[in-house]
């Protein structure tokens, strides 16, 4: 079980994948802005984040730079209605594992969170934990 920091100013937004992680085995954080969330991640690191781009305050972006300077920062899955080219890319630079879009079905968000979980830990994959094609 790991444990998923969702970060997202639209409660529907938390809820839904909230709903999702649950399902999947994982606990669950919630945090409405990037603010928030750099604060329940001092007192207990994430194993995921699955990130909203555009939010009051401390952007998805922006929270991604701050957490780009740390040692070991949490796979990152980006999950934004957000349709900007450039945005993508620059995520992708900054170190996500995926980007999913709004909306998006419960199977898929299920398998990015897995797969970035998998990628950070290859041996989650060795025990049978495969993703799903």
């Amino acid at each position: 079980m790991a444990l998923v920091l969702v970060v997202d100013d639209e409660s529907t937004a938390r809820a839904f994948a909230r709903m999702v992680l649950l399902a999947g085995g994982h606990e669950v954080m919630e945090a409405r802005s990037g603010e928030e969330a750099l604060d329940l991640m001092a007192a207990r690191p994430p194993d995921c984040i699955v990130l909203d781009l555009i939010m009051p305050g401390l952007s998805g972006l922006e929270l991604m730079e701050v957490l780009g300077g740390r040692s070991e920062p949490a796979p990152i899955v980006i999950l934004s209605a957000s349709l900007d080219e450039t945005d993508r890319e620059r995520c992708f630079q900054l170190g996500a594992r995926a980007f999913v879009q709004k909306p998006v079905s419960r199977e898929t968000l299920a398998r990015a969170v897995r797969e970035a979980l998998a990628a950070r830990d290859p041996k989650s994959r060795q025990s049978g934990d495969q993703p799903s094609t």
